[in-house]
């Protein structure tokens, strides 16, 4: 189970809430990939820092040839601490 920070306290992130935000990045990128009709939005990255923060979760998209090579696929929540 992946845990993440909201204040100063560790709480455990559920199964449902890593879903959403993947169908998030997903559907981000098929409205902006439709918009733009390019190639720029085929990968997606949550990173979660501090929920109790509104920079505490972020996002970055790209095209295939920026997919970062960390074996995490096209879609993933990545936790910071």
């Amino acid at each position: 189970m992946i845990q993440v920070r909201f204040d100063d306290t560790t709480i455990q992130v559920t199964d449902e809430f890593v879903r959403s935000l993947k169908r998030v990045m997903v559907s981000v990128c098929k409205m902006m990939s439709a918009h733009e009709g390019s190639e720029c939005w085929k990968w997606g990255r949550c990173t979660i820092t501090n929920l109790s923060r509104s920079s505490g979760i972020q996002f970055e998209y790209g095209g295939n040839d920026t997919l970062p090579d960390d074996g995490l696929g096209k879609f993933a929540v990545v936790v910071t601490p």
